[in-house]
């Protein structure tokens, strides 16, 4: 299943995708006061709780708890899940700070501890978990900054180190975390701006040693060689302004080889299936049920957004390497 956050419609959908071709809505829930501006999610598959993060507040979909704290949770965006503590850590984009949030109880979640730095966490926005070394990374949007939090000690967080590099990292909005090299992957279209303009989401499949980044201005998916993290190249990119006019979030499915990409423009989802040898290919299937078809469209009108992204300078976009792809 897929869990999908509404930003604008202030909801949780629910999506069936056991048979990637054709999704099926199965359920969603609309609440504007303790879903309002939904956008980071987290699933918790061993107790089958959904964990929502509000950017205004912190089978079928039921709402269990909610919390809201203007203080520690300002501008609630980036989510990760520690499934070991019952931990979910939040980033609060309008606070500065990143928050551990004890969900043992999901029917009453409590900030269990916090931290504030209007340096280092300036604008945060996305986050990563790192277990094995009880770390959070998180990117600040408008400081171009990736900072580590040690979060050994959930009810202290305490902030280790920091990077501000601007020249690589402009605007950040996407991180991602391969536990098996140990690399942390950050999105911005500074580099490629071709085929990452708006660079957004970043999703990683460490056993392929390739990174997926939306680009939410190029209405595009890039496929990025990451197997030698020194050069990395752009495989093949997937554009779709029909069906991806501006993509955000993404999540890979390394089991069935899904990845499953967020349409904030056109309040969609989409479901692309992908392999190794091969560039993501769009299902040519009909719309799903429940699910509203996404039309061509003639050009892409700007979204309204509560945090915008500037748009990133055009740069020259490297020459892929390697051996050239099949098309579709």
């Amino acid at each position: 299943r897929a869990f999908v956050s509404g930003y604008d419609s202030n909801s949780l959908s629910v999506l069936d995708v056991s048979t990637p071709g054709s999704p099926t809505f199965l359920g969603s829930i609309i609440d504007g006061t303790n879903l309002a501006g939904a956008y980071g999610v987290a699933f918790d598959a061993t107790r089958s709780y959904v964990y929502v993060a509000s950017f205004e507040h912190a089978a079928t979909p039921a709402l269990v708890g909610s919390i809201i704290d203007a203080t520690n949770l300002g501008g609630a965006s980036g989510i990760a899940y520690d499934s070991a503590n019952n931990i979910v850590y939040v980033a609060g984009y309008s606070s500065n700070s990143l928050a551990a949030v004890d969900v043992s109880v999901p029917n009453t979640p409590l900030v269990t501890g916090v931290k504030i730095d209007a340096t280092d966490l300036a604008s945060a926005i996305g986050v990563a978990y790192d277990s094995a070394n009880s770390a959070v990374y998180c990117i600040g949007h408008t400081t171009s900054a990736l900072t580590v939090v040690d979060v050994s000690t959930p009810a202290s967080p305490e902030i280790t180190g920091s990077v501000v590099d601007a020249a690589n990292m402009q605007n950040p909005s996407g991180v991602a975390l391969d536990s098996t090299t140990g690399l942390v992957f950050v999105s911005s279209s500074l580099v490629d701006a071709a085929n990452m303009g708006g660079a957004y989401g970043v999703a990683v499949d460490s056993s392929n040693s390739l990174v997926f980044v939306t680009g939410s201005t190029t209405s595009s998916i890039a496929m990025v060689d990451v197997s030698t993290p020194a050069s990395m190249a752009v495989i093949d990119p997937l554009v779709d302004a029909a069906n991806l006019l501006a993509p955000r979030g993404i999540a890979f499915d390394s089991t069935n080889a899904v990845l499953f990409v967020a349409d904030s423009a056109q309040d969609s989802l989409v479901v692309l299936s992908y392999s190794a040898t091969f560039r993501p290919t769009q299902t040519p299937t009909p719309a799903p049920t429940g699910l509203p078809s996404l039309p061509p469209t003639p050009s892409p009108s700007p979204e309204p957004s509560r945090m915008p992204i500037p748009a990133p300078s055009p740069q020259p976009t490297p020459a892929p390497t390697g051996t050239p792809l099949p098309t579709i």
